[in-house]
């Protein structure tokens, strides 16, 4: 049977600066339905109540440049809080107010590993990170970059830089741990460009 859900109101239970939870009160069929969820989004741009809001909350970038005829990887170790421990990924973030995706992944790249943007390009458009748990959408990229600065982390950024020629990364992928969207964002860039005698594009 199908079921009609019909939003009724929301709380918002937190007062935090980048993540809150909410409670979705629906009416499935006539009977109450609580919906806990997480959002970046403030109270009155929730997508429950503007689906029709494409912009992004943050953004994921696979930066890569090339050296003596082969392409590189730029990844990062990253300590992340929520699972006390030092995970592989790529450099994100979120899309401050004011900001496109574009500029916010011009943005991290300098933050998190000190990178001057040659070229970059949308490989998708904004999509839902974890819809059973949050509204939060990721537009991804990738970057031919510069690595020459230093980098600029905020206090509770802990995060280092791994090169890696990408004909390398499926022993990686074997061994170490990687977030879901950065994994599967790499495993496209490889097919894309693995080679044993890769010439610039």
């Amino acid at each position: 049977m199908k079921t009609n859900h019909k939003l009724e109101k929301i709380e918002k239970k937190t007062d935090n600066k980048y993540l809150n939870y909410y409670v979705l009160t629906y009416d499935n069929n006539g009977k109450e339905f609580n919906y806990f969820m997480a959002s970046r989004r403030s109270e009155d741009n929730l997508v429950a109540t503007n689906p029709n809001n494409k912009i992004a909350d943050a953004v994921r970038v696979v930066p890569y440049f090339y050296k003596n005829g082969k392409i590189y990887v730029v990844l990062i170790k990253e300590f992340r809080y929520a699972l006390n421990k030092y995970i592989l990924s790529t450099p994100a973030g979120v899309v401050d107010p004011g900001e496109t995706e574009l500029t916010t992944a011009r943005r991290e790249l300098k933050e998190e590993i000190g990178a001057r943007v040659k070229k970059i390009q949308r490989i998708t458009r904004a999509c839902y990170s974890s819809a059973g748990l949050s509204d939060e959408s990721i537009s991804c990229f990738e970057a031919e970059v510069e690595l020459c600065e230093k980098q600029a982390l905020g206090n509770s950024e802990d995060i280092e830089i791994i090169c890696c020629e990408v004909n390398k990364l499926p022993a990686l992928f074997k061994t170490k741990e990687f977030g879901l969207q950065s994994r599967l964002h790499l495993e496209l860039f490889y097919q894309k460009y693995k080679s044993n005698d890769l010439e610039r594009k």
